[in-house]
């Protein structure tokens, strides 16, 4: 199985006339019958004998077009040459049929789709030429091309359109259909984005179309050089969430935040626009204090399905908020936060051994705490939140492990309990 270049058409039984067809690069093809000429020296000029063209073909079509003089009823005229003929004569690249069905039915449609399918190799670059055929073709190629993207790692070298019908002065455009799917795999990066809090699709099609502005203009570009900084600070906020880099996820929500708002009204990718606006809204709770971020950022995992990333971020938080309340340094060389940690720790050793044997204790209405006597809400909230990350931590190898509909019905009551602790209205949050 070889893989390399390969170009897919469709060839129709029309008694195709010459006209000269005009390429997006401006360049023009005159006098050919067939698109296909057109398409070849525009976007398979360098292409070798390793490289591959496959046109898809019904009986009658190879016969009235793949093959030499298939129109010509009057034979006192001129034999016209067939797109076998004219394909030998322009490219040096492997060209052959492939026979396709007429498309009449649903059954002749899969038929069609599975020999697309076929005529494609793992890792190939693929154009296709969607001039002829059924009007479901264009549909068709899309589909085909999503499915064997994600089966077979093809990739796209364009989508072409030749429109005869559009012509003028017998000059025919030949359109670049590829931006269109650029739309569906922008729209997928967003629906990723959307679901899974994963832009790194989005931030990879925003690289792709900044890099090669900023290369042809040696980076003087703004708005190039706007959304690749986006794109930038995006991942690298994405990457914080995802593995829970509390000192550095608030500096760089600024950032990002900062970024966004300096390409606001940029219309240099307008495909991004709409992830530019769901990326602000999503930051609206990050306000630059590293206990609210901290809430905000738990929030974004639950909104996410983080769940486990959402656990440990609130505990860490929550241990912050002790620090603060303690005028403790939340990071520091001297240990105060492994301090406040342990005697967290050792108040809810003391509060459960309480809630089963108080006789045990006499402490008459006091509370039996050693350290946080007046706040056993967070201590409890700290013993919770505790449970449920280390059973998560410990993929539920233990004793009594939860059900994983616990921990995500468990995580929004706990981020509610860690607003009330440190003074956040839970309706003030997402």
């Amino acid at each position: 199985m070889t893989m390399g270049k390969v170009l897919i058409s469709v060839l129709g039984i029309t008694d195709y006339r010459p006209c000269t067809y005009v390429l997006p690069n401006g360049l023009k093809v005159e006098n050919v019958r067939f698109v296909q000429e057109a398409t070849v020296k525009y976007a398979c000029s360098d292409w070798t004998a390793d490289d591959r063209i496959r046109i898809l073909t019904t009986e009658e079509a190879y016969q009235k077009s793949w093959l030499d003089g298939g129109h010509n009823d009057d034979r006192s005229m001129p034999s016209f040459e067939g797109l076998k003929t004219r394909l030998e004569k322009v490219t040096k690249a492997d060209s052959d049929v492939i026979m396709i069905p007429k498309g009449e039915s649903e059954d002749e449609i899969w038929t069609i789709f599975q020999a697309i399918l076929n005529a494609l190799n793992p890792d190939d670059t693929v154009a296709f030429d969607i001039t002829h055929g059924f009007r479901s073709l264009p549909m068709l190629v899309m589909v085909v091309l999503q499915y064997a993207r994600t089966t077979m790692s093809i990739n796209l070298a364009g989508i072409y359109y030749g429109a005869y019908e559009a012509r003028k002065n017998n000059e025919a455009p030949v359109f670049d259909l590829t931006p269109f799917d650029n739309l569906v795999s922008w729209s997928n990066a967003i629906h990723r984005f959307l679901s899974s809090g994963d832009a790194s699709d989005a931030c990879k099609l925003a690289k792709d179309r900044a890099l090669p502005v900023l290369r042809e203009t040696k980076g003087a570009d703004q708005a190039a050089r706007g959304i690749r900084d986006v794109a930038d600070r995006l991942e690298r906020f994405t990457k914080d969430i995802v593995t829970c880099r509390g000192l550095s996820l608030s500096k760089n929500a600024a950032d990002l935040k900062r970024t966004l708002a300096n390409c606001r009204n940029t219309d240099f990718a307008p495909a991004f626009g709409p992830l530019l606006r769901l990326v602000e809204e999503s930051l609206a709770h990050f306000d630059g204090d590293e206990i609210n971020d901290g809430i905000a950022a738990a929030t974004w995992c639950r909104e996410h399905n983080l769940i486990q990333q959402g656990y440990t971020i609130l505990r860490e938080i929550l241990i912050s908020h002790a620090c603060r309340e303690r005028n403790a340094p939340p990071i520091d060389p001297d240990g105060y936060r492994r301090g406040i940690e342990k005697a967290l720790g050792t108040d809810l050793a003391i509060f459960r051994d309480f809630k089963q044997r108080p006789a045990k204790y006499s402490c008459g209405e006091e509370s039996p705490l050693l350290h946080f006597r007046d706040q056993i809400e967070i201590v409890q909230v700290f013993g919770s939140l505790g449970d449920d990350r280390n059973d998560l931590n410990h993929a539920g190898m233990r004793k009594d492990p939860k059900q994983a509909e616990t921990f995500l019905e468990n995580l929004p009551r706990q981020i509610a309990e860690v607003e009330r602790i440190i003074g956040i209205a839970p309706e003030e949050l997402p």
